[in-house]
């Protein structure tokens, strides 16, 4: 079982009913919007073979103000859930060396939720919500750097409703003990996804902290 937290940082665009947006949100903007989140990693082995699920969840809620005439501000509210699960082959391995293929599906689901105030009273609300799914492949490599410490480089790319999407991982990891494990790296995951007039075209990507109980 492996929690983690994912400093995530957004570029891209996204847009709805063809009105697209530019996206460059650093990770000290969106913590000041977190609401709640979750962020953790849980994989089972036999043998050779592995299944692995990974989690994150943000909620995200924001007030703004507005220039328009008719409106005076509002408050948005998002939801977001990616989920991962696979199942991996650990096709070598070596005292110090181990390299894994794996394959399985990438999950996304978003839900905005928008309410806007009038100037002079009143409001109306709008909601929705976009879920897809990718198929991917990919590889996890790991090697021991001497001692305690190892590094770990996870990579995948992916398709299905998401025109393409692809994620990247480097760990750099520290053995405590042989059941508790601590790491730092960085994580980068980017899709580009369309559907009629939603678009969502985005990388997240920022530093990685996280810890590893093995039993």
């Amino acid at each position: 079982f492996a929690p983690y937290l994912w400093a995530q940082s957004l570029n891209g665009s996204t847009g709805v009913l063809g009105l697209t947006a530019d996206v460059d949100v650093d990770f000290i903007d969106a913590l000041g919007d977190l609401e709640l989140g979750y962020m953790g990693a849980f994989e089972a082995r036999y043998g050779r073979w592995g299944i692995t699920t990974d989690l994150c969840y943000a909620e995200l809620g924001e007030s703004f103000n507005t220039r328009d005439v008719l409106f005076s501000g509002g408050n948005v509210n998002v939801q977001q859930l990616l989920g991962n699960l696979a199942v991996s082959y650990r096709v070598f391995e070596s005292g110090t060396t181990a390299v894994e293929l794996y394959g399985g599906a990438r999950l996304n689901w978003i839900d905005v939720d928008l309410d806007i105030s009038g100037v002079e009273g009143g409001f109306f609300s709008r909601s929705g919500d976009e879920f897809w799914a990718d198929a991917i492949i990919g590889a996890r490599f790991q090697t021991s750097l001497g001692g305690p410490w190892f590094l770990r480089v996870t990579g995948d790319i992916g398709a299905g409703d998401s025109d393409f999407t692809w994620q990247a991982i480097g760990i750099l990891g520290y053995k405590v003990s042989e059941s508790f494990h601590v790491g730092i790296g960085y994580r980068g995951l980017g899709t580009d996804y369309q559907d009629g007039g939603f678009t969502y075209d985005i990388t997240a990507h920022g530093p990685v902290l996280g810890a590893e109980w093995r039993w």
